[in-house]
């Protein structure tokens, strides 16, 4: 992962009852994306296990222009529609790394072995 390298980071509070519709509306529309853009690594949906409702998704991304490009498709703005009846909030972003640090470092190395 480079410095710069951009990501999606979007966190949504879902309707109670509406978790299921939610992850498979997302997971559609990320396939999607999938089949028309490089993305720099998987796209992850990661839920609060003490409430389900709490949803946060990621993405990493290989260009800036693509993720502008990606919220013009019509799948997207269709899945933003959905969101909209899913979900009591949402909050979209889109960073870029600015620190990163190696994980393969002797201080690393020294905790995994336990030490």
């Amino acid at each position: 992962m480079a410095t710069g390298q951009p990501y999606t980071i979007t966190r949504y509070t879902v309707k109670e009852g509406r978790e299921n519709a939610f992850k498979s509306a997302w997971e559609n529309m990320a396939r999607e994306a999938m089949r028309h853009y490089k993305i720099g690594g998987n796209p992850r949906l990661l839920q609060d296990p003490n409430n389900p409702r709490n949803v946060i998704t990621y993405a990493e991304w290989i260009h800036l222009n693509d993720i502008q490009d990606w919220m013009q498709q019509p799948y997207f703005k269709e899945f933003v529609q959905t969101c909209q009846e899913l979900c009591e909030s949402i909050d979209r972003n889109v960073f870029n790394v600015v620190l990163d640090l190696p994980i393969k470092t002797p201080e690393f190395e020294k905790v995994k072995r336990g030490r």
